[in-house]
């Protein structure tokens, strides 16, 4: 069905939650539910979304989904290093709330 040659009225409605960030946020809880007490880090998740999904994950994208649902909680940080470049960081643990 060709939307342009339809009524604006009559045309039908969005399918609402049918959208990739409903989807990341189901593969997300499936990991979290998966590792050990409901918790992982920010790298972890990202790579696990980007390596499960087709189109991935932005960081900032991955950044908002964590921090607006409720479903996630931050429980603190942690000092990492980098495996590629040796250089040491910080990231962010999450936690699985249900």
């Amino acid at each position: 069905m060709n939307n342009k040659r339809t009524e604006f009225s009559k045309r039908p409605t969005a399918k609402v939650g049918n959208n990739n960030n409903s989807q990341r946020v189901t593969k997300i809880k499936q990991y979290l539910s998966s590792c050990e007490d409901n918790e992982a880090d920010f790298h972890s998740i990202w790579l696990y979304v980007n390596e499960n999904t087709k189109y991935g994950v932005v960081s900032y994208n991955l950044a908002n989904i964590l921090s607006k649902r409720k479903e996630f909680v931050k429980v603190g940080r942690q000092s990492v290093r980098n495996p590629t470049t040796g250089i040491w960081g910080r990231t962010t643990i999450w936690r699985l709330v249900e």
